[in-house]
């Protein structure tokens, strides 16, 4: 089997993962927590995640009934806040941080989405990229140790494929 017999085998396997995106539940805490814990540097607190559970912005992706990825994100007026995205290391590179993103931007259509990542961040950055968020700014000393870029996903300007 070549190298690119296999790429089209798992390209083809992660589009036929059967992804439910659907509302965090309290019950689903503990595994939010560990993909939380294990995917940034300066974690939300549980308390944190169980507030935006109970304020209905935490959204989880599900696969087979577990608990692989979430979303956080906040709506004020005609304005999207993305807070929070994170897919359980075992499961990265599989389409799910798309399938959760795609879930935000189908939510809010009409909405300016707005966002902060690490500029050492690549992986994410390529991401917000590819689904027409531009880098507007810089907020500084906006994590403990790293500045953040500031994207914006403004639905008049994105162009169909």
């Amino acid at each position: 089997m070549t190298a690119g017999t296999k790429k089209q085998e798992s390209e083809e396997k992660q589009k036929n993962l059967e992804i439910k995106i659907r509302e965090g539940r309290e019950e689903d805490i503990e595994k939010i927590v560990l993909i939380e814990f294990s995917s940034f540097e300066s974690p939300w607190s549980r308390n944190l995640l169980i507030r935006s559970i109970k304020k209905k912005e935490l959204f989880v992706a599900e696969l087979n009934g577990e608990v692989v990825g979430y979303i956080v994100f906040s709506k004020i007026l005609d304005e999207v806040h993305l807070e929070n995205i994170a897919v359980d290391e075992r499961w990265r590179r599989k389409g799910i941080g798309s399938k959760l993103l795609e879930f935000l931007i189908e939510k809010n259509k009409e909405s300016s989405i707005f966002l902060e990542v690490r500029p050492s961040n690549t992986p994410a950055i390529n991401l917000y990229k590819k689904y027409g968020f531009k880098k507007i700014g810089i907020r500084k000393k906006y994590y403990v140790n790293e500045d953040a870029i500031i994207m914006m996903r403004n639905p008049e300007n994105i162009q169909p494929d």
